[in-house]
């Protein structure tokens, strides 16, 4: 997880005031609605930490491809002047990049609920935060 903080960038400083909650406290809390997480901007990294099935890290690669081929075709049909398929593609492209994060953002939440180590390690080297609502 040292690497970890080290590719996101983090001081150590990003979550000093989060609460050290044990994983059963956090689930118990976080479904009263007391409690919420944040999770630092370069949340990807943390899915590719999950210990889920290999399929969806696959998935979640080839839709990023996808989003890049998107926006690299529609840069390619603005100098071919087909200006409709190029922002359609564009957008195509976005729209995938947006669904990934809805998938990835939801993969880590259950990450957090489900396996007591990933939250704890997460919890422990203050790369996600808890704060009260």
């Amino acid at each position: 997880m040292e690497n970890l903080k080290k590719v996101l960038r983090m001081t150590g400083n990003e979550n000093i005031n989060s609460l050290k909650l044990n994983h059963e406290e956090f689930v118990q809390m976080y479904k009263l609605g007391k409690v919420d997480y944040r999770l630092p901007k370069r949340y990807i990294n943390l899915f590719y930490r999950l210990y889920i099935d290999k399929w969806k890290q696959i998935v979640v690669q080839v839709l990023l491809l996808l989003f890049w081929g998107g926006i690299i075709f529609g840069i390619y049909l603005l100098f071919k002047k087909e200006w409709i398929y190029a922002v359609l593609s564009i957008i195509g492209g976005w729209t995938i990049k947006q669904l990934t994060n809805v998938f990835i953002l939801n993969s880590i939440k259950k990450g957090l609920f489900v396996d007591k180590k990933y939250y704890s390690d997460l919890l422990n080297n203050g790369i996600i935060g808890i704060y009260k609502k």
